[in-house]
């Protein structure tokens, strides 16, 4: 467990086995949202716990590069923003009923919190420039403007992501439900407790279908709501 003071100066813990959510992009964007000023190392950071654990790896802490540090650190204030929030948590608490009538415990408590996170991030390309500052961060990170061996204990693995999130470009594909299941099942199939069989695609995939008209009607707001929180965040 490791320790982190928050931006309202509480300290709130970051458990490393927790499930590991990927609205990467909302973190991008949230980040240039509160400082127009922020530069894009910093905003590589705010991504970047969300690439450490998309490429099974852990960051190496405290990073050198103090734009990214701080990028790291408004990663963990903005995820205790987005945990605290009314709306998001009624919405994860009702998805997690309904995929738990059919999924194992583990796998609709999956589906209904980082598969909320990965269909927020389809309304997160919404934000004006969102997707052109994803583009252009991850563009640099591949191009090793950041030193990739000082981030992660697993150098090779963030890079090979890194290469990968420039070429495919911001995920649009978040916004269609069926991709969504499907990405959720690739990234929980080596961990057996959150894990859903692959014929239970198709399944989660209709309640996608629900779940992001839900969270279609309160993502503005609920954005909105997390740059106001964060408002007064301190590196």
């Amino acid at each position: 467990m490791i320790i982190y003071e928050d931006y309202t100066g509480k300290i709130i813990d970051a458990i490393d086995d927790k499930i590991r959510v990927m609205n990467y992009v909302a973190h991008g964007a949230v980040a240039k949202l509160v400082n127009l000023g922020v530069s894009d190392e910093f905003v590589y950071g705010s991504m970047l716990p969300d690439f450490a654990g998309m490429a099974r790896t852990k960051l190496i802490r405290p990073i050198l590069n103090n734009e990214i540090e701080n990028g790291v650190k408004f990663h963990y204030a903005t995820d205790y923003a987005f945990d605290r929030n009314d709306k998001f948590r009624l919405i994860k608490a009702k998805f997690f009923e309904i995929h738990n009538k059919y999924l194992p415990r583990g796998a609709a408590r999956a589906c209904a919190d980082p598969g909320s996170e990965i269909l927020l991030d389809g309304f997160a390309l919404d934000i004006p420039g969102a997707a052109d500052l994803f583009d252009r961060v991850m563009v640099k990170a591949a191009g090793h403007s950041v030193k990739n061996d000082s981030l992660t204990i697993n150098h090779v693995a963030l890079n090979e992501l890194n290469q990968k999130m420039a070429e495919y470009g911001a995920p649009i594909a978040y916004r269609d439900v069926e991709f969504a299941a499907i990405s959720l099942y690739r990234r929980l199939s080596d961990r057996p407790r959150l894990s859903f069989s692959e014929d239970l695609i198709d399944r989660v995939a209709e309640t996608f279908v629900l779940q992001q008209k839900v969270i279609g009607k309160v993502a503005a707001s609920l954005i909105r709501e997390t740059v106001s929180d964060l408002s007064g965040f301190r590196s």
